[in-house]
């Protein structure tokens, strides 16, 4: 946590609540030998539970004809609302602190109707016990006397650890809610000069800082990043210029404060409104200008750095700000409604329960969320810690995340359906972007996650289209918007990740935002999955729910988020989201390790895909819970997965993939009977799928040998357009048209094979097991494929082609 505190301090007599022409009187009445500054008063700075500061001022002024003079001292001016009480007597100046805030002080040295004056500031710091944030804004990339204003469309930004919304119209080049700025002007008046602070320095005794500025007009807000309650401290806030000279001196749209004669009851407020988890309400009412008082020489514009105090909101999520005015026309309000944020305390909750305490590192792909709140900032990741409503996108393929919870997550007996956490992500029906997870346990004790990462191995692990030594390398497209990220993989394959209208800012991580990824290109590996994407319809884009073990898979349930669901089953019974069970846990050939604990959770998308119009595959986190041991809670814990197929299949044999489970993990030798709803169709001893004559809707079934009351279904549509002769000859086409009239000769071969009259981009090679034992590729096209070192056997050849997929079989021998 940040702790900080900052103060105010300004020199000059303009801060200090004088007007030019007052100090020009001032100035005319003294005689031409007044006393003289031999040292200017400095600035005090102190929290308001500090001892008084007392200060000799002989030692600040003299008189330059009779140095041995005794002058006379006085406070002729201090700032409303007043932060101390400042006492002179004789000679001695004694500083009370009162309460947080800033107030302009001046002080008068006479001696034979001779004077001079000295200002300064007094900053009174508030106190803050425990453990805090602040937003100080300084955390914000601003170039000097500039400002930003929300013109990039990301929507807001985050300052310390809560969000700030912003709305922008590029049409009209307008916003509304927060924009943050460092500019110094308050002397330019009028709606030109929007961003700049009437008090131009900043609260920790410099000029030239960032600050928040807010257009309330139609709405401004703050929310925290944890969707639950946070106490407030305070902020520092002041009048914006384009405000503060409206009430000084009224313009052709608003009135001067007070009217002519300075006796109008006018009022300038700030209401600050929070917003509990319960929906309910409390606000806070702090005056910007108050003319209200009997003595006119009370009345007030705020034109320092003052305290809000927001404990009386009490614990919230949200706060909204509204400025209300006695200057009010056809059109509502006409004092403009700005003012000026700094330095805002927020006490979070205490990180309990079963929630993520803390994020260790967060390394994403390029995607369409990136560089964008709230999805991808180097902030998001603290939207997941003590709640699973936070904000978290990994990006395309490799994008990662490592975390931790309060206490090492233990595999317990006694967790329900044997999971022991439960990540939530934000999938949709028929809509799954998984991502990998994988567990760590502090061996070394060092408290940090430089042991050894074990994979929860998921459902699709053991598929042949599994690839566990996988990698991507992004490529930097050097634009300032929205442009196709280039990338390569360990297989030979190139693609784009392709931008979009939706998103128009630069997909690929910013220097800024994220400095340890280098900005030529980088490398993301990991384990791989394959997800069949389905864009052939217009306005629904499919990647189906994997069977288990992956994040960002089940939709949420309902609290408590520490009850989880059955892992096995596809229904949302209880927390929802995806549960994991320490037991997946394998080493890095494949075998299970027995884990007592685990202290780090790391996340990866684990899917290299495109999604049409919807963007990428790209793994979102919400959240994460430990699971609260519970014997009673008990469920199915077998299950037979079938690996994904095409949704039309027009080859006459397809490899088919069927493994049975119990408890998450394999059953090596347990087999699956096969069953089709179509005459003819039917799946070989080897798994191989044979369509001779089938047509339509086909579903397949493969159930447990042991209990054919377990099983898993599959539905395609079958779309046949194969000739005899390449039937006769043994050849199994995937694509219909010029795609079926390819040859793969010879067959049976012996060195080589050969795709006639096609350019081959990739060529793969799978066993009768569907396990894949051969990878080429080359970008420049080729046709031949070198099969020597094969055994001898029966194979399949999955070649991407110019015209599309194919698959042909063929006998090595």
């Amino acid at each position: 946590m940040k702790k900080m505190y900052t103060t105010v301090m300004i020199s000059s007599l303009l801060a200090g609540g004088l007007t030019a022409q007052e100090i020009k009187s001032t100035q005319n009445s003294l005689v031409d030998q007044p006393p003289e500054v031999t040292e200017p008063l400095q600035n005090y700075e102190a929290s308001e539970e500090s001892p008084n500061t007392v200060l000799d001022l002989s030692n600040h002024f003299y008189d330059p004809d009779t140095p041995e003079a005794a002058l006379t001292y006085a406070v002729s001016h201090t700032s409303k609302p007043a932060v101390a009480i400042v006492i002179v007597d004789n000679q001695t100046l004694t500083i009370d602190y009162l309460a947080p805030g800033q107030s302009n002080v001046i002080i008068t040295a006479e001696y034979n109707g001779q004077a001079t004056a000295d200002t300064f500031i007094i900053g009174v710091r508030p106190v803050i016990k425990g453990d805090y944030d602040v937003a100080t804004f300084d955390d914000l990339p601003l170039d000097p006397e500039s400002f930003w204003n929300g013109s990039d469309s990301s929507g807001g930004f985050t300052s310390g650890t809560v969000n700030f919304f912003n709305s922008y119209n590029p049409d009209w080049q307008a916003w509304y809610s927060w924009s943050y700025s460092n500019t110094t002007d308050n002397t330019t008046p009028g709606w030109t000069n929007p961003y700049s602070a009437f008090s131009p320095v900043r609260l920790d005794s410099t000029v030239g800082k960032n600050f928040g500025v807010t257009y309330t007009s139609p709405l401004s807000q703050i929310t925290t990043p944890f969707g639950t309650d946070h106490l407030f401290q305070g902020f520092f806030v002041t009048n914006s210029t384009y405000a503060a000279l409206s009430m000084k001196e009224g313009d052709d749209y608003t009135k001067k404060f007070g009217g002519d004669e300075g006796s109008d009851p006018d009022w300038f407020k700030l209401t600050v409104t929070g917003t509990r988890s319960d929906s309910t309400k409390a606000t806070v009412d702090f005056y910007l200008a108050d003319y209200r008082f009997e003595n006119p020489a009370n009345d007030y514009i705020i034109e320092t750095w003052q305290w809000i105090d927001l404990t009386p909101l009490g614990k919230v999520n949200k706060l909204s700000f509204e400025l209300s005015s006695t200057d009010n026309g056809d059109w509502g309000m006409n004092t403009p409604a700005y003012f000026c944020m700094d330095n805002l305390y927020s006490v979070p909750e205490p990180p309990t329960g079963p929630f993520i305490t803390e994020v260790l590192e967060y390394l994403p792909a390029p995607s369409q969320y990136m560089n964008a709140a709230p999805w991808g900032t180097p902030s998001s990741p603290q939207s997941l810690i003590n709640g699973v409503n936070g904000s978290v996108s990994l990006g395309a393929f490799g994008g990662y995340i490592v975390f931790r919870f309060e206490q090492p997550v233990r595999n317990h007996p006694d967790n329900p359906y044997g999971a022991d956490f439960t990540i939530f992500g934000n999938p949709m029906p028929n809509w799954s972007e998984p991502g990998i997870v994988s567990v760590m346990n502090d061996e070394n004790g060092n408290d940090l996650p430089d042991d050894t990462w074990y994979e929860l191995a998921g459902s699709d692990y053991h598929f042949s289209t599994a690839d566990h030594n996988y990698s991507v390398t992004y490529s930097n497209p050097y634009s300032d918007v929205a442009a196709d990220v280039p990338w390569s993989d360990s297989q030979g394959n190139e693609g784009l990740i392709q931008a979009n209208s939706y998103f128009t800012q630069p997909y690929y991580p910013l220097p800024d935002s994220f400095p340890s990824i280098d900005q030529e290109q980088y490398t993301l590996s990991g384990s791989m999955i394959r997800s069949t994407i389905d864009t052939a319809f217009e306005t629904t884009v499919y990647s189906l729910r994997r069977a288990f073990g992956y994040t960002d898979n089940q939709s949420r349930g309902k609290a408590p988020y520490n009850r989880p669901d059955n892992p096995y089953t596809p229904e949302v019974e209880n927390a929802g989201g995806d549960a994991f069970d320490i037991s997946w846990a394998v080493d890095a050939d494949g075998n299970h390790v027995e884990l007592d604990m685990i202290h780090f959770v790391k996340v990866h998308t684990g899917v290299m895909d495109g999604a049409g119009w919807l963007g990428q595959i790209s793994t979102e986190i919400t959240g994460a819970a430990v699971v609260e041991p519970d014997p009673t809670l008990k469920g199915n814990h077998e299950l037979v997965v079938i690996r994904e197929i095409p949704p039309v299949l027009t080859t006459t044999a397809y490899q088919m993939e069927a493994f049975a489970f119990r408890k998450g993990r394999l059953l090596q030798n347990e087999p699956v009977n096969w069953s089709a709803t179509q005459p003819g169709a039917y799946v070989d001893e080897t798994g191989l799928l044979h369509l001779e004559g089938s047509s339509g809707e086909l579903t397949l079934t493969a159930a447990m040998v042991s209990n054919s009351a377990v099983y898993a279904s599959v539905t395609t549509t079958v779309d046949l357009a194969v000739s005899t002769e390449n039937r006769m000859a043994g050849n199994f086409d995937s694509g219909a048209g010029a795609a079926s009239a390819i040859t793969l000769y010879p067959n049976p071969a012996s060195s080589f094979i050969t795709l006639k009259d096609v350019e081959v981009f990739t060529m793969a090679v799978y066993d009768i097991s569907g396990r894949r034992i051969l990878k080429a590729g080359n970008n420049s096209g080729f046709q031949r494929l070198d099969i020597s070192t094969l055994p001898n056997g029966i194979y399949i050849l999955e070649a991407d082609t110019k015209v599309g997929l194919i698959k042909k079989k063929f006998i090595k021998q």
